[in-house]
């Protein structure tokens, strides 16, 4: 039970779905792990503020297909043959025309775009090569969210840096641990007692799907019976009871429209090979279309590693640049 919750937290999908060839075949750079200060929004907010300042990027803007012209010729520079078309939030239409176009859509977004019963019809027009789209349908898409516990007080060890719990569903596997992995997220010490007392419930796999269906006061009711049923030693409160939280939130990845899972795993009928299709397909690139996102991260050179915030930076880096030599 405990290599199946090692594996699937690490991964964030079911054990059975990973690929047992390639499973594990992903890079990581090298160093120890570093926490950012306040999350990533804030340094997502200080990368993308100036270009929001300055109109590069543009907000609420939905985009609902990417259109192409036939492919180029031997002509190195064609004009407007990637149309774009935003749904803006105010309800208005805008369409963008370029030679050329990055496509950084989650994995998740792209697989649901191929749909043809979509709510806005399939995403590409003419539809993506079918290398390419075998591809987004062969990666898997994992799931993994956090069930955030704020409570008034510590309840648990000083200094304790997670928790790890068994627990069990009536009628599941004894295996089938649903809340196991804890972490302290913060908590309040004598040199900063002001500090809020946070607990993270990661929660993965199946089911991670299937919490995305309960409401937050649900969730919490689930997790904390699994906490009170735990043994917990040196337990700090009233009579050793843990106190209920005063504050509860859960991601909700999957069910994100603009996100539709949290990332890339090597799933069965996949390798490394299905990332490189991305960005060896050369009837996208005749058509103008390029690739970029953690999904396309093939491990080609340091840092391209599949799953990871740096592995999706470093893919818009290669893919500029390859929009540029096109040009």
């Amino acid at each position: 039970a405990q290599i199946c919750d090692f594996f699937e937290a690490h991964e964030g999908s079911p054990i059975h779905q990973l690929s047992a060839k390639h499973g594990m075949d992903s890079s990581e750079l090298p160093g120890g792990d570093l926490d950012i200060p306040f999350g990533y929004g804030e340094l997502i907010s200080r990368l993308a503020q100036p270009l929001v300042d300055d109109g590069t990027i543009r907000l609420g803007h939905k985009v609902v297909s990417v259109e192409t012209s036939s492919p180029r010729k031997h002509s190195k520079s064609v004009a407007s043959e990637v149309m774009v078309r935003c749904e803006i939030s105010d309800g208005d239409e805008q369409v963008f025309r370029a030679s050329s176009c990055i496509v950084a859509l989650p994995l998740g977004v792209l697989r649901s775009g191929l749909d043809p019963s979509h709510s806005n019809g399939p995403l590409f027009s003419p539809g993506l090569p079918g290398s390419v789209s075998d591809a987004i349908n062969n990666l898997g898409i994992n799931v993994m969210n956090k069930l955030e516990l704020t409570f008034d007080s510590r309840w648990w060890p000083r200094g304790l840096g997670w928790l790890d719990i068994g627990s069990s569903l009536p009628g599941r596997s004894p295996t089938y641990h649903p809340f196991s992995l804890f972490l302290v997220e913060s908590e309040a010490t004598p040199s900063k007692p002001e500090a809020p007392n946070v607990l993270v419930c990661y929660l993965t796999g199946e089911f991670a799907k299937r919490a995305e269906q309960w409401t937050d006061a649900e969730a919490q009711e689930e997790c904390m019976e699994a906490i009170r049923r735990a043994d917990f030693p040196a337990m700090e409160g009233s009579a050793g009871e843990v106190p209920d939280p005063t504050g509860v939130h859960m991601t909700r990845w999957l069910s994100d429209p603009f996100s539709k899972g949290s990332w890339t795993f090597l799933a069965k009928n996949s390798g490394l090979l299905s990332m490189k299709t991305f960005r060896k397909d050369k009837e996208c690139q005749k058509r103008g279309l390029f690739f970029a996102g953690e999904h396309t991260c093939d491990g080609s050179r340091k840092g391209l590693d599949i799953g990871t915030v740096h592995g999706a930076w470093l893919s818009g880096e290669v893919a500029a640049k390859r929009v540029v030599g096109s040009n």
